[in-house]
This record gives structure tokens, C-alpha cells and sequence, in this order.
């Protein structure tokens, strides 16, 4: 994707600069193991790409993640979704370590054969104007070597050509690491528009995704996480086929 197909979207969104975009491993779910998950999450916002009438919960570190379909905090719409893989797996087996498994044996994916450009995958969640964030986007790659996709947040364009298969250098979807993006920014509307969009040049342009975060950095005020969540209650998720 080029830049200068982005311009309009960062004129008219108001997003500020990138502040931090990295992009790296996790090998399982406890800290020092590749995932931030010792701050604050709101309910909602520590979400897995879950099927349909699953409601269970997974404790990670501190962070608790539930189903992206549930009402509120962060929606994943994609056109598909499957079991893919065995999850991350690591040997030594905490309750953060099970809780990963759970979270990224499951994806929901979009955009084959889809102009450049095309969304594949959004993920939205209602934020607070001005205020910094840490979004975490999980991926495990459990099939192929040749996906590619293109990450936009607030009209920036933080992964160019990102492959998950890269970043992990493995696809059998068990016991390997799995691929993370993490961006810092800060709000500049109500409404954090995540894509993951169709990119030229790969076999496979399906984008996917297995799980999102989102922190509030520093931790907002009281009033502030009262007004986010309502807000959030009246976000409806609907799922998207």
C-alpha cells in the first residue's frame, strides 16, 4: 500500500504521528515472554476472535479476555472466521501459558482476492479524545508463508507488508512464538479504527487476527473510565459473515 493513499484518511481523521510501532514475538502468556499485560484493562478491552455463543474467559497476567462479540470495549469485524491451530504453546504451563492457547487457536479473516487497499479486518473500540494508548494486536500464523497484510491505525499506516509467518519464522501453530504488533498513539477522535488491510505481492491476502488489547497509558481519572465505559455499553457487536 502507498503512502499517498493514506493522506486523505489522516487529514480527515485528525490522528496525531506515530509515537511507537514495534513489531516483535511472544512465546507464551506470563510476563518477560513477549506480551505487556500488567496494566489496567477495562472489561472489553482484552478481546479474542471467538466463535459465535463461546463466553468464556482467560486470565492472562492481568489482563482478562473475553469474546470480541460480546457487547462493548473492542469489536473484530471480519467476513470468516476458523479454528486455526493449536494456540501458542509454552512447555512450562502457568495458567497465563493456558489462557494464550485458548486465545490464538481461533481467527476471523477477510480480504482475498480483494482490491489493494481493501479492508480485511476492522477492529474499533470507543476511546477518550487526548488520551494515550497501547494496542496490542496478536497473531499466530498456522498455516502459510505467504500472507501479508497491511496495519492501519487512525489513518497511519504502522505495518508495511506485515507477514505473521516473518515475524514467527513457523507455521505449525503450536509450540512457536507468535507474531505482536505494538502501537502506541494518542486519541485524536472518540472512535480507534484499526485496520488490517489487503496488501500486493502475496499468495495468500487474507488478513488475521487472533486477539487485541487496548490501555489507557497513563491510566486515565476516574471520571474518565466512567465516561469510556459507558460509552462502551453502548457500543453494539454484531457479528459480521
Amino acid at each position: 500500500m502507498k503512502f499517498a493513499n493514506l493522506i486523505p484518511a489522516i487529514l480527515l481523521t485528525g490522528a496525531s504521528a506515530t509515537v511507537s510501532a514495534q513489531i516483535s514475538i511472544f512465546t507464551g502468556g506470563d510476563a518477560g515472554e513477549g506480551l505487556n499485560l500488567q496494566g489496567t484493562f477495562l472489561p472489553g478491552f482484552a478481546v479474542y476472535a471467538g466463535p459465535g455463543g463461546e463466553t468464556a474467559t482467560y486470565t492472562i497476567q492481568n489482563a482478562v479476555f473475553e469474546n470480541s462479540l460480546v457487547l462493548g470495549g473492542i469489536d473484530i469485524s471480519a467476513p470468516n472466521e476458523t479454528a486455526f491451530g493449536a494456540g501458542v504453546t509454552d512447555p512450562q504451563g502457568s495458567a497465563s501459558d493456558a489462557g494464550l492457547a485458548n486465545i490464538t487457536n481461533f481467527v476471523r479473516f477477510g480480504g482475498a482476492s480483494a482490491p489493494e487497499g481493501s479492508i480485511g479486518v476492522a477492529i474499533t473500540a470507543p476511546i477518550l479524545f487526548g488520551q494515550m494508548y497501547r494496542l496490542q494486536l496478536l497473531f499466530n500464523e498456522a498455516c502459510c508463508n505467504n500472507r501479508g497484510f497491511d496495519v492501519q491505525v487512525e489513518g497511519v499506516l504502522i505495518a508495511d507488508e506485515f507477514s505473521p509467518f516473518v515475524t514467527q519464522g513457523d507455521t505449525d501453530g503450536g509450540n512457536q512464538p507468535g507474531a505482536l504488533i505494538t502501537h502506541v498513539f494518542t486519541a485524536g477522535d472518540t472512535t480507534l479504527n484499526a485496520n488490517l488491510l489487503v496488501a500486493a505481492g502475496f499468495v495468500d491476502d487474507n488478513a488475521i487476527i487472533d486477539a487485541v488489547t487496548l490501555e489507557a497509558i497513563p491510566e486515565p481519572t476516574s471520571l474518565a473510565l466512567a465516561m469510556l465505559g459507558g460509552a462502551g455499553l453502548l457500543a453494539q457487536r454484531r457479528r459480521r459473515r
